[in-house]
């Protein structure tokens, strides 16, 4: 099983289907790539079972009320539902004291997914607003937090955007994604498309596959 944080629901996952649908469409010129989609999909497989015991641990310890910006990502058929929790992005960004940038407006017309929002943003909109990579629907980064300010300030005719980006590590290590199978499922579409420039760079394919998250940082769960 799987989480729907916002609607404190649980919804199946089924790992067969998601396989078909990812060795169809993720195909990569791989030597290794029956390896990879294998030992990612029994990685998935185990941390959904870890999953099914965080669920469960919060049900009896209740759920805490975070803010959550929650994203589809459809695979055929199947739908996962990431959950990123906005409070611990703000942790990390207190503790490491990141510093905002500035990015032109109308990148955010290309290459970043954000939702137009109605009404008045929450919070000051000289707030930065915060950027997950995320490689979905053409996409490289989605707005996880500011949506509302990011529609305010382009509607305004701003044009720049303070912005802190937070890469992909600190979203899987700093629980910015709470529950196991969504780090997994993040790290593995990243992953993804990483492979995909190496490979276009001509990088050794053992070396790829021996950088690979399911041989490091998930190597418990590559298990049968």
């Amino acid at each position: 099983m799987a989480f729907d944080y916002p609607n404190l629901r649980e919804y199946s996952l089924d790992i067969d289907e998601l396989r078909n649908y990812i060795y169809k469409h993720f195909r990569l010129n791989f030597e290794y790539f029956d390896q990879w989609i294998d030992g990612w999909m029994k990685v998935l497989k185990n941390c959904e079972k870890d999953t099914d015991k965080q669920v469960d641990n919060l049900k009896k310890k209740g759920f805490p009320m975070f803010e959550v910006f929650s994203q589809d990502m459809h695979f055929g058929r199947v739908t996962f539902k990431f959950n990123f929790i906005i409070e611990g992005a703000k942790d990390y960004i207190r503790t490491t004291q990141l510093k905002p940038k500035k990015m032109k407006a109308g990148q955010f017309f290309k290459d970043i997914k954000w939702s137009r929002m109605q009404g008045n943003p929450e919070n000051e909109l000289n707030k930065p607003i915060f950027l997950a990579t995320f490689p979905v629907e053409n996409y490289m980064s989605v707005v996880i937090d500011g949506n509302h300010r990011l529609t305010r300030l382009l509607e305004k005719g701003e044009k720049e955007v303070s912005y802190i980006h937070i890469d992909p590590m600190t979203i899987i290590s700093h629980n910015i994604l709470m529950f196991t199978i969504e780090k997994a499922m993040y790290a593995f579409i990243i992953e993804a498309k990483v492979f995909q420039q190496h490979l276009e760079k001509g990088t050794p394919h053992q070396v790829l596959f021996e950088s690979s998250n399911i041989n490091n940082a998930f190597k418990k769960f590559n298990i049968d």
